[in-house]
């Protein structure tokens, strides 16, 4: 009897392995898939406006002239502002989680 169920919960396991398997390929094809056609959409713009697109400060649509430097140098810095933020906000959590409130809020159910 325990070994059929042995069997029938090896044989789930094997299928939650391939479906979680497939799962990740699909991912992957996806991520590379949204890579391809990034690069082959702004093909145009970067034999428009070349390399310097990145480096250049000038976004003047008039005279024909575009940089993504000030766009690019303002999502990094509120990225990293936003990574500070959550890593006092992450670390604040676990200290009160594991050593505060270990027998605080919760009355000690988290450890039992």
């Amino acid at each position: 009897m325990v070994g059929q169920y042995r069997s029938q919960w090896r044989q789930a396991d094997t299928w939650f392995r391939i479906g979680v398997s497939a799962m990740a390929v699909i991912l992957l094809l996806t991520a590379a898939g949204l890579v391809v056609l990034l690069a082959v959409q702004s093909m145009h713009s970067f034999r428009e406006f070349g390399i310097g697109f990145f480096a250049g400060r000038q976004w003047d649509p008039v005279n024909n002239e575009f940089g993504a430097l000030p766009f690019v140098y303002g999502t990094v810095v509120t990225s990293l502002i936003g990574l500070i933020l959550v890593l006092f906000v992450g670390v604040g959590s676990a200290i009160f989680l594991t050593h505060i409130s270990r027998d605080g809020c919760l009355g000690g159910r988290l450890y039992h």
